[in-house]
């Protein structure tokens, strides 16, 4: 069994829940009934309908709005408006880690890199934490693919850096797992760090042909890889 939708505009946002029944390939092929139609509250425009794998869960924004769908009984989860609950006009970069079921929103900062973080919580839209000292982007390092990338299900934490640390955070909490303080070698452009996950390693690029391998789990450095 499987779900599809599709997302019908007039007036107002209808989303249309449709239930994949396997009908017989030789009378006409698979068929489709539908379940339900749902009328969201506002017109989505940054997440149209991001939802997960199964089809159980729909992310729908825009800059200023937010809300959870459940996508079996079409009923909102959550809803929330950026300024009334966390005192922002809008937010125009919204990133949701579908693993940990965590949603980070935070302020257009394309020029100073950094900026208050605001980490929700998928299952009631509630602020989980909030931070300024981590950087969106610096170097190859991009918290756009970070946040969903550089997830560790061990200890449910991602890897956030500073401009002068790298930090593997608790997703949830906010709490801090480990932390390893890095002298750039080479130029600021050529700066990354990442999750090396067949290896359970993090590897953190200081110049172009100089690194640091750390432990994933509590951040010891290593250096003979080949072990791992």
């Amino acid at each position: 069994m499987k779900t599809n939708l599709s997302i019908r505009f007039n007036r107002s946002v209808i989303l249309i829940l449709l239930l994949f029944t396997a009908g017989n390939l030789l009378a006409g092929g698979p068929q489709f009934k539908e379940l339900r139609k749902v009328k969201l509250p506002f017109t989505p425009s940054t997440h149209w309908y991001t939802h997960t794998d199964d089809f159980k869960f729909f992310l729908c924004s825009t800059k200023s709005d937010m809300l959870m769908l459940d996508g079996i009984s079409g009923k909102i989860l959550w809803q929330t408006n950026f300024k009334k609950d966390f005192k922002n006009d809008k937010f125009a970069n919204q990133y949701w880690n579908k693993d940990a079921n965590v949603v980070l929103v935070f302020d257009e900062d394309t020029k100073k890199a950094v900026a208050t973080k605001y980490f929700i919580d998928g299952k009631t839209g509630k602020l989980l934490w909030s931070n300024d000292k981590y950087v969106s982007d610096y170097g190859q390092y991009k918290l756009s693919e970070g946040f969903s990338n550089y997830y560790d299900p061990a200890t449910n934490s991602v890897l956030l850096p500073t401009k002068e640390s790298v930090d593997l955070v608790n997703v949830e909490t906010g709490k801090l797992i480990w932390s390893k303080s890095f002298s750039l070698t080479g130029k600021a452009k050529e700066f990354d760090c990442y999750i090396m996950k067949y290896y359970d390693l993090v590897k953190v690029i200081t110049g172009k042909e100089s690194e640091i391998y750390l432990t994933t789990t509590d951040g010891k450095e290593v250096t003979d890889i080949e072990p791992y």
